[in-house]
């Protein structure tokens, strides 16, 4: 377990869906100072694989969770097809 002080946490949750959430998450993806954590669970992953072709300046760790052991094995191969074109060290895909 991991323990942050209350001020320094700052997390924003949304949906899968574009909107103006959208914009945040392409700021975040600009942010050097900080990493961006994008998390989907099932079909959520469509909008984490749209986000990934916008330009990214901050690591990136995507965490995705499915109960569909083909589907995980397909979001895999597709998440390393996009990730393929940017350095490794910028994004994470814990397995």
């Amino acid at each position: 377990m991991y323990t942050v002080a209350d001020d320094s946490l700052d997390i924003t949750l949304a949906g899968p869906h574009f909107g103006s959430q959208s914009e945040l998450v392409k700021y975040s993806l600009q942010d050097r100072k900080h990493p961006t954590v994008l998390i989907a669970g099932g079909s959520g992953i469509n909008f984490v694989l749209d986000v990934l072709q916008y330009p990214v300046s901050t690591k990136v760790v995507v965490l995705f969770a499915t109960r569909d052991a083909k589907f995980f094995a397909w979001v895999q191969k597709a998440l390393l097809a996009v990730l393929s074109t940017r350095g490794k060290e910028q994004v994470d895909l814990l397995r």
